[in-house]
């Protein structure tokens, strides 16, 4: 159920699911109805993988509509260089507003070796702290993972969320409802991506590429 996505099979919701799963079938829904929006290019999500079985990933969003992902396997991305070369060829001759890296990893060398090729590279840390609280302004994050996740979640909120677009396909729908959440002392704290991969069987890499490209605080970073 978890792996293809395939929450459907059970009919007992789990409460401390952060992103709800009609939420983002809703959201892949309106990608169908739309067509792509002639506006630039916002952001870019990546998370990177070396090696293995995890792909590295990249999401791409145009206003409140997230592009097909760009993904490659990472056994094909031996280093840092050859990374930010998928990622700049990808690119073209587009100019994002930002760029969002996950620098856990492989990423700080990606981010070396993207940053001259890009003035916009912004490293994305998940374990720094965060001043990010939910919409109701009761729930404080207590890392940048945290962040990441609820600010997507509030994102799909059907009820004055950002009307967001995200691309079909089971594997986005698994990535980015499979993560659990509990509240701390010091707020609300995301499990760790290992704990994902042990329940759906990979990482959920394809998703946080879309967390990343949603991850708004970098483009006041940029301003």
């Amino acid at each position: 159920m978890m792996l293809y996505g395939d929450f459907h099979a059970s009919a007992i919701a789990d409460p401390w699911q952060i992103i709800p799963t009609e939420w983002v079938r809703s959201a892949q829904r309106r990608w169908l109805e739309r067509e792509k929006p002639e506006t630039p290019l916002i952001a870019v999500g990546i998370d990177p993988a070396r090696g293995g079985r995890d792909n590295f990933s990249m999401s791409k969003r145009y206003d409140n509509y997230f592009d097909s992902l760009a993904f490659w396997p990472g056994a094909i991305v031996p280093d840092g260089p050859t990374g930010a070369e998928l990622v700049h060829q990808s690119l073209g001759n587009e100019k994002p507003s930002v760029i969002n890296l996950d620098i856990g990893g492989i990423g700080g060398s990606v981010y070396d070796s993207l940053s001259p090729m890009y003035d916009n590279v912004v490293a994305v840390n998940s374990a720094s702290a965060s001043t990010y609280r939910d919409k109701s302004g009761k729930l404080k994050m207590r890392n940048t993972r945290a962040e990441l996740y609820w600010r997507t979640r509030d994102s799909l909120d059907p009820s004055g969320g950002d009307d967001i677009a995200l691309p079909p396909g089971n594997e986005v729908v698994a990535d980015l409802c499979s993560a659990r959440y509990k509240l701390t002392t010091s707020g609300v704290l995301v499990e760790d991506k290992d704990e994902i991969k042990k329940r759906i069987g990979r990482s959920p890499d394809k998703g946080e590429s879309i967390l990343l490209a949603n991850h708004t605080s970098g483009l006041w970073l940029m301003s």
